[in-house]
């Protein structure tokens, strides 16, 4: 007897498959009918499962319509196929590579995606390093040496960066997740974040903003990724489009100090590099006085749920986080099984969605 977690999954797998193999953004899915008899499953668990994948994404149910592909990647014609036996018999090894703990929101949901795809076919080994300490290159020297495959949540130690680009020159199957180093070619899933950026950026303008900050603690520590880089990159490419003057925040205090000097082209408005550092900023901003959103609007990425001390819920892009893992281990199952094909470095990004908080209202001349 299939357990039910497993015949979730089963329908997860079904669903990829069709849309690996030809399926575009709109397409008709089969109805729920059709896949429990061709699954041997009950509707129900079809419509659960179904519903779960809408609200990732990946699927959009239209009622009296039917169900249809949904808006959750952008390069369809990069995203590997599922399919295929691997060519050995025993069990492959995979190590999901995190600085952050397997609890937290952000990695659980990555990680339950990947599950998706390999928790049957492979031995999938949790590893959270810490970044704080000194042995992150001989942590991922022995992941390499013991598992077939990583997916990899990169982070900043330079004796990990030298490990990684060994592992990268030897082919490793190496497949990064959310961020990969700059300097470095490889394979990556993550969110759109021109596309996010873009997205908040708009909501901001369309309120009367013109004079929007861009804020991003140690941006010569974040840069170093593709995530904040490309972040800043999209600001700065909205700002130009729109023929208007850019601005850089490295520290709450700069802030402070901005909005405390009454500039004659005084920031009203806030595009912080994730919602961390939003609401970091929001206590700062409190402690000093100065109102969000009437004083100064604010915008992240990630739509984490605020602390227990916050009164605002920041206004954010949601990731499909879901299916960045799920789409980072169909990728990682395409470079175990053909390990000898000579092809490009593949990057898949995934549309993002806003979420509206209380922290972006529209602009006021008059404070």
């Amino acid at each position: 007897m299939i357990k039910q977690s497993k015949k979730s999954n089963l329908v997860r797998r079904y669903i990829c498959n069709l849309i690996d193999n030809g399926l575009r953004c709109g397409d008709l899915l089969p109805s729920v009918t059709e896949i429990s008899a061709e699954l041997q499953i009950s509707r129900m668990t079809v419509l659960r499962t179904l519903r779960r994948m809408e609200k990732e994404g990946i699927v959009e149910c239209r009622k009296r319509s039917g169900t249809f592909v949904g808006k959750f990647m952008l390069f369809q014609s990069t995203a590997p196929a599922f399919a295929g036996k691997m060519r050995s018999r025993r069990k492959k090894v995979i190590t999901f590579f995190s600085p952050e703990p397997h609890e937290s929101e952000f990695v659980k949901d990555i990680f339950d995606g990947a599950s998706a795809v390999l928790e049957d076919d492979f031995t999938i080994i949790k590893h959270h390093y810490h970044v704080d300490k000194s042995h992150e290159g001989e942590e991922f020297s022995k992941a390499i040496a013991s598992s077939d495959g990583i997916l990899l949540i990169p982070s900043y130690p330079a004796e990990l960066r030298f490990m990684i680009h060994q592992a990268l020159n030897n082919r490793y199957p190496l497949v990064f997740i959310d961020r990969y180093m700059d300097d470095m070619c490889c394979n990556y899933v993550g969110v759109n974040n021109t596309e996010a950026i873009f997205t908040v950026m708009n909501r901001l303008y369309d309120s009367g903003h013109r004079e929007i900050g861009f804020y991003c603690v140690e941006p010569e520590h974040y840069f170093a990724y593709s995530s904040a880089k490309m972040r800043y990159e999209a600001y700065q490419l909205f700002m130009k489009q729109k023929k208007l003057s850019p601005f850089l925040f490295k520290s709450p205090g700069a802030v402070v100090a901005h909005w405390q000097k009454q500039y004659r082209n005084q920031i009203s408005a806030l595009v912080c590099n994730n919602d961390k550092m939003a609401y970091d900023l929001c206590r700062v901003l409190q402690e000093a006085k100065i109102r969000v959103p009437e004083d100064i609007s604010l915008t992240g990425i990630d739509d984490l749920i605020p602390g227990p001390e916050d009164q605002i819920k920041v206004t954010s892009i949601r990731q499909p986080k879901f299916s960045i893992g799920l789409q980072g281990a169909l990728l990682l199952k395409e470079l175990l099984e053909h390990p000898d094909e000579d092809s490009c470095y593949t990057k898949i990004l995934l549309n993002g969605e806003i979420v509206n908080g209380n922290t972006v209202s529209p602009y006021n001349k008059e404070k």
